[in-house]
């Protein structure tokens, strides 16, 4: 990101890992495609325990679709993480 962004009240704010649409061989039909609950950390607020870079999972109804500077993100609460990568 070109611009200086800072996430309030627990927020995160995470660059979406999108998985492979091949199943075996077959591409998925796009009824059957799901949300992506994975993701990298662009930025987190002050004194988060998950730092830029980790990758994470979460709740995949939980984020909020934010376009910044031509690309997706998603800004989650730090509860809404299920596990993450160190």
């Amino acid at each position: 990101m070109k611009k200086n962004y800072q996430p309030l009240n627990e927020h995160i704010i995470v660059e979406p890992i999108e998985e492979s649409e091949e199943v075996g061989g077959l591409i998925k039909p796009k009824q059957y495609e799901t949300k992506t609950d994975k993701g990298t950390i662009v930025l987190s607020y002050e004194g988060c325990e998950v730092q830029k870079g980790a990758v994470v999972y979460f709740n995949q109804y939980a984020p909020c679709e934010l376009h910044l500077e031509g690309q997706l993100y998603l800004v989650l609460k730090i509860e809404d993480i299920v596990v993450y990568e160190k």
